[in-house]
């Protein structure tokens, strides 16, 4: 149970890539870090993909999906799209292909020869390159360096051999002079790990943030708590209860997705 009088020394305000991640090393560090999700805890059974055809706001909530159209501007026009984001604990990790390529140096710094557009970010690939290290065992990164990158990659893992149609394909791309490579997946690659890539997966083979460290307590009244069993510290995950609310119904029109209150009848 969470106490309301328990006091945090860190409130993460979304349970996805960067906040579960931030959240994971400061409990693992042993602060008391309090995750605050919009979204559902979700199950591990569950197999779906993101689906833009799915428009309704519950429809998409109960699928871990961002349950309001997101608004872009397109040409100077103004649209409202449903974009493939994930709303939930994981967040759109809990959908994503798992690749985490590292960055290049000339990605962030700024050189004569490789100008960055923006003059190059405040922080050096140097000042990152400790993180990115941390970042690949946190995460399982398995994958192959690029033969054309001169970026060391230290705690790089082996990935299981290719499909043979990925071979071949591999095999006539260096026939032509090309330098293909495995891409960098967060992927543990378990005993027939099936690679779920763009969907959920009730395995716990593609790593996402903080799902590999969570368990459940669900209790009647209140919104879901769930705790990770951290070496140290604490970190509960308060989310939506995900009783329905009998003073609610949900109407599907047009861009208006918000429940409204139910009006009583005589």
């Amino acid at each position: 149970m969470v106490s309301k009088q328990t006091k945090w020394d860190a409130i993460i305000v979304g349970a996805g890539m960067g906040g579960g991640t931030v959240g994971r090393v400061l409990a693992e560090a042993g602060l008391r870090v309090l995750f605050l999700e919009k979204g559902h805890e979700g199950h591990r059974s569950e197999e779906n993909s993101v689906d833009v055809n799915v428009w309704e706001p519950v429809s998409r909530a109960v699928r871990g999906m961002w349950p309001d159209p997101v608004v872009a501007h397109i040409d100077g026009v103004r649209r409202e799209v449903f974009a493939p984001l994930g709303s939930g604990v994981g967040g759109s990790s809990v959908f994503y292909a798992a690749t985490l390529e590292r960055p290049e140096p000339h990605d962030l710094n700024h050189g004569n020869s490789r100008p960055h557009p923006t003059g190059g970010w405040p922080v050096s690939y140097a000042d990152m390159q400790p993180y990115y290290d941390a970042a690949e065992r946190m995460f399982h990164i398995h994958g192959e360096v690029d033969p054309l990158s001169d970026v060391p990659c230290p705690e790089l893992m082996t990935p299981p051999p290719p499909a043979a149609g990925d071979a071949a394909i591999m095999a006539r791309l260096r026939d032509k002079g090309l330098s293909p490579y495995r891409l960098h997946a967060a992927v543990k690659y378990l005993d027939k790990c099936a690679e779920c890539f763009g969907r959920k997966c009730p395995r716990a083979c593609k790593m996402r943030p903080p799902c590999p460290h969570i368990t459940r307590q669900i209790t009647a009244n209140t919104p879901s708590a769930i705790t990770t069993p951290f070496p140290r510290g604490q970190a509960p995950l308060l989310t939506p209860c995900q009783r329905p609310n009998p003073n609610t119904q949900i109407r599907g029109s047009g861009t208006n997705h918000r429940p409204e209150p139910k009006h009583n009848r005589k």
